[in-house]
């Protein structure tokens, strides 16, 4: 069976067989129950059999006993004390069986054990996947399993199948957040980005709120973590202004950080997030308090049960958004992986992970259909959550 090409350029066809055939059935179920199995009823594009084919393949090269192994001696026993240290081991084994085990019989393997869940030990237990994650990821780029080419494929899909279905309804989400707010309202209206990308996002989504609200006085910021020295497209496009992380900023909340930096302590401010919460390496609770109870818009990849605990569905979602994320570096020559897996120990602290609960998303009806991972779209009148 032939794929259809993502666009004009003159690529090499791949046959669907070649993913099928070339792993093991686990980590093919698992990409699959991940990325959404393949439907040979659609147009397939090589971006998504190429997503789901390097994905596969990072996955093959995880040494997942060596990974066990981190977690027993480096990390539970931070958190869990005694005996119950076996039972983990024991509970880890089990979630890494041939055969799935269903969720009902997941969650008392796991929750049963008396553990302090908290996020201090969901980033400590990503952060040992995301080592070994990046160890393996570096092998296969430099075996040159995965090129830039196979990146540019997999970006894109991303940005030419799934980004219009999340655009459309962040616009709608959008818009209705600043009808609820301008009500009875004329100040002015700060739209302040916090990531993540390159702004090219948040430009879509601006332009959009011009033309919808053309007599709405609309300023622009973001939240910056390098200093480049190319201008920023809030710069260049909406004459808007980049906050970045450092000194006193670190310790201001995000609607004061917007305030003062057009001097309009009196305006309004509306967060807008992108993937970001969950590369903040901060608690929830930490990033509450710098929301200050402003209205957010976040679009966010939740994780369900099933997912946080068993091992290989946990591990999969995270290798996933590593993956895309070095396929990024390539796409847009931004430096984040790239630069962490330069170390003869990739630096895990440059990608932090720590993903919202999906029994923990205040709003119903947030999930774009037909995306995986699944990816949500959550007005947060007032971040409670």
């Amino acid at each position: 069976m032939v794929i259809a090409e993502c666009d004009k350029r003159n690529f090499k066809a791949k046959s669907l067989l070649e993913y099928e055939n070339s792993f093991s059935v686990l980590v093919k179920t698992i990409v699959d129950t991940v990325l959404g199995k393949i439907d040979e009823q659609k147009d397939i594009t090589l971006g998504d059999v190429e997503r789901h084919y390097q994905l596969a393949l990072l996955l093959s090269y995880l040494d997942i006993e060596n990974l066990k192994q981190s977690l027993i001696k480096q990390i539970i026993p931070q958190f869990v004390k005694g005996e119950k240290v076996t039972q983990w081991y024991y509970a880890l084994m089990y979630t890494n069986s041939i055969k799935i085990p269903l969720t009902e019989d997941i969650r008392p393997a796991l929750l049963s054990l008396s553990i302090d869940v908290n996020d201090t030990f969901e980033l400590a237990v990503n952060d040992c996947i995301v080592r070994h994650l990046m160890v393996a990821l570096k092998e296969i780029i430099r075996k040159k399993l995965i090129t830039t080419r196979d990146a540019f494929d997999i970006c894109d899909y991303i940005i030419r199948i799934l980004s219009p279905k999340v655009d459309a309804k962040a616009m709608s989400s959008l818009c209705k957040m600043v009808d609820e707010l301008y009500a009875n309202e004329t100040k002015a209206l700060i739209y302040f980005s916090i990531g993540c990308g390159d702004g090219q996002a948040d430009s879509r989504y601006i332009k959009c709120l011009k033309a919808r609200y053309p007599h709405l006085d609309l300023r622009v910021a973001g939240l910056e973590k390098y200093i480049s020295s190319e201008r920023h497209p809030f710069e260049y496009l909406f004459d808007g202004k980049l906050i970045y992380i450092s000194g006193n900023a670190k310790n201001e909340s995000y609607p004061t950080l917007a305030q003062q930096a057009f001097d309009e302590i009196e305006a309004n401010v509306l967060l807008v997030e992108r993937f970001t919460l969950h590369h903040l390496g901060i608690s929830f609770e930490c990033f509450k308090q710098r929301v200050d109870g402003c209205p957010l818009l976040s679009i966010e990849e939740p994780v369900n049960v099933y997912e946080r605990t068993h091992l290989w569905m946990r591990v999969a979602r995270i290798a996933y958004d590593l993956l895309v994320n070095w396929c990024f570096d390539q796409y847009i020559n931004q430096d984040w992986i790239s630069s962490a897996l330069a170390y003869t120990n990739p630096k895990s602290e440059q990608f932090n992970v720590l993903y919202r609960w999906v029994e923990k998303i205040p709003v119903e009806n947030t999930q774009v259909k037909g995306i995986y991972p699944r990816t949500d779209v959550i007005p947060y009148r007032q971040f409670v959550h």
